[in-house]
């Protein structure tokens, strides 16, 4: 019997769904991984939506200040009273924008537009001796229940 950790990778949910106690969550755009440890699939999933939802939430929050700092700009930029005003909140925009995290499908989107997929480029090998995996007594496969 095995007791310690196990590495799955499927896209079979049933799999998942059966197997899974924690999740690591890969972020291609901040690539960084993420822990989700005592979770199973469906808590995991749980979880996502509302990060999803407190991210959309925070982008419209600072979309609103960015239109709201623009507005200014725009009406008052050219006027030589509130030209030292209206610079600051240009500074402040780009502050917002740049303290922003990335898209999540930032990693993906092409400079020129539009979305492509990304090359995962893996460095061959080193030769080695030392055997890397050996099952013995190991079975694969599921049995059906007569």
């Amino acid at each position: 019997s095995y007791d310690g950790p196990l590495l799955l990778v499927s896209h079979d949910e049933s799999i998942l769904a059966a197997a899974v106690t924690s999740i690591a969550e890969v972020d291609s755009a901040t690539r960084t991984i993420e822990s989700f440890k005592s979770m199973s699939l469906e808590q995991w999933r749980v979880e996502r939506e509302a990060r999803k939802a407190r991210r959309a939430t925070e982008d419209e929050r600072r979309q609103a200040e960015i239109d709201r700092l623009q507005s200014f700009v725009d009406r008052f930029g050219a006027k030589a009273t509130k030209a030292t005003a209206a610079k600051s909140k240009e500074k402040a925009i780009e502050r917002i924008r740049a303290a922003a995290p990335p898209s999540p499908d930032a990693s993906f989107a092409a400079e020129g537009g539009g979305s492509q997929a990304r090359k995962l480029v893996l460095r061959a090998a080193a030769k080695s001796a030392v055997r890397q995996l050996e099952l013995r007594g190991a079975s694969f496969g599921w049995t059906c229940a007569p």
